[in-house]
């Protein structure tokens, strides 16, 4: 089980090994061969495109990702509560919108090939749907230890 609520980072670590590998083989070949490997650029993006959705909720799950919190500490108990509410609330609602437009844009481009690696550009895609499903599958236990807390809204000091 740990191994599965782990997967995502590992993904990660594998992604960015992948990446640097390919920059180092695509910059020895321009310097040393004088000549590039025609795939390096679209592995890149590629990678970079997995990295990104898939890290986007990996820093949702370690709630990671930026915050202004020197002005949200000096809010009154009830405006932090409302505020953290609506930015869980909305980071939700942009998992579900990643996964109906990224499920969406990977059926259309599933018969769309790479250009110099052949892959289905709907199977590079489906990391949109998927990083979206993460952000929903962390975002939703701490909405509701979130809501669960509203009870100390009253005791809690500033």
């Amino acid at each position: 089980m740990r191994y599965a609520r782990n997967f995502p980072e590992g993904l990660l670590v594998l992604l960015t090994v992948a990446i640097l590998i390919d920059l180092f083989a695509g910059t020895f070949s321009r310097y040393i061969f004088v000549r590039t490997f025609y795939w390096y650029e679209e592995l890149g993006r590629i990678l970079l495109l997995w990295i990104t959705f898939i890290g986007a909720a990996v820093g949702i799950k370690r709630g990671s990702h930026f915050a202004v919190n020197l002005l949200f500490n000096k809010f009154p108990a009830k405006l932090r509560f409302g505020c953290s509410l609506f930015g869980l609330l909305f980071m939700a609602g942009i998992g579900v919108i990643l996964v109906i437009t990224g499920t969406s844009l990977s059926i259309d481009l599933i018969n769309y090939k790479a250009t110099s690696l052949k892959f289905s550009m709907g199977a590079v895609y489906i990391c949109i749907p998927l990083g979206g499903l993460l952000m929903i599958v962390y975002v939703v236990p701490q909405l509701l230890r979130h809501i669960k807390n509203i009870h100390q809204l009253g005791t809690e000091k500033r």
